[in-house]
């Protein structure tokens, strides 16, 4: 039984919301059909490549900003079931993969009172503006972000 969730950078409709996100999303898409096995140098997202289908997924997502899986159901209607503790983090210099906007519509189609939205980024005291990647792996998550994950874990789980 899930007791309580916390999400990092998660979002799936609002990459390509605007036009500097539609031509950031469909590079993401070509890189990621064209040029393997080097996407994930050459996108600079993380440690690991992503499956295809995975990020094909998700820039269908985000081109159409509907979050609809192939059986056509709507997963963020669906996110209003959540009623657990929920904690979402949206990495303020995150411009390509988890948009603010993006993981914020997440977090506020959540059903459930117990919910909070933290964005990691210097207005908010965070050390740095994180972008998708070093909101969950770098010195600065490792002692702002994970810590508080684990505070408010003991604290809902």
């Amino acid at each position: 039984m899930v007791r309580a969730l916390v999400t990092l950078g998660s979002q799936a409709t609002e990459a390509a919301a605007t036009l500097r996100g539609k031509v950031s999303a469909t590079r993401i898409m070509l890189i990621n059909n064209l040029v393997w096995p080097a996407r994930r140098r050459l996108l600079g997202l993380g440690p690991e490549d992503d499956f295809r289908g995975i990020v094909n997924q998700w820039f269908r997502w985000n081109w159409r900003r509907r979050w609809l899986g192939n059986d056509r159901a709507d997963y963020l209607e669906a996110a209003k079931s959540i009623a657990v503790p929920t904690l979402c983090f949206a990495g303020a210099g995150d411009r390509d993969i988890a948009p603010v906007p993006g993981c914020r519509r997440i977090h506020e189609a959540m059903g459930g009172n117990d919910k909070q939205f933290v964005v990691c980024g210097s207005a908010s005291g965070f050390s740095e503006d994180s972008d998708h990647a070093r909101i969950v792996a770098s010195r600065p998550a490792r002692h702002g972000i994970w810590p508080r994950i684990l505070n408010w874990l003991l604290q809902h789980g």
